[in-house]
């Protein structure tokens, strides 16, 4: 074998194993988005119990969208969801997000969002805008520490 015939064998060999193996990053990010995911499903099914289990105790939610502009905690952020359960219908749906993790422990996403309540009568209201969370990793959980929504202008 001459050298190139080598050369080229490592580096095709390299190339192979960084395909092969995922990004460090990806996975912890993939966790935490699935954890949004599952938020989204466990509101739009009216599961807040288990919705509840995917936030701190010390949450905080800027909602800045025709309610108070802030929640402080997993009581204050439950009392919003138990109102919101009293329509005939609420959904949520989050697209595009974009994550980032810092110090393994820490990811941070920005999406966008639409939430649509329906009234007694079956009238639709849509809202729309984009959101930032953070997510932490807390006891090997991925947990939801805080939430800004904001309307487009």
């Amino acid at each position: 074998m001459n050298r190139w015939t080598v050369k080229r064998g490592i580096v095709l060999s390299v190339a192979v194993f960084l395909t092969l193996v995922p990004s460090a990053a990806a996975a912890p990010i993939d966790e935490a988005l699935a954890v949004l995911d599952e938020a989204v499903d466990t509101f739009n099914a009216r599961d807040l119990d288990t919705h509840m289990t995917l936030f701190t105790d010390d949450v905080e939610v800027f909602t800045g969208i025709d309610t108070p502009l802030l929640f402080k905690g997993k009581a204050a952020w439950k009392a919003f969801h138990d109102e919101v359960a009293m329509l005939p219908l609420a959904r949520f749906q989050h697209h595009t997000p974009t994550a980032r993790i810092y110090g393994g422990d820490t990811v941070v996403v920005n999406a966008y969002f639409s939430f649509t309540v329906f009234d007694e009568d079956g009238q639709a209201e849509t809202q729309g805008g984009r959101y930032s969370t953070t997510l932490v990793k807390q006891e090997g959980k991925w947990l939801i520490a805080n939430y800004h929504f904001s309307a487009f202008f």
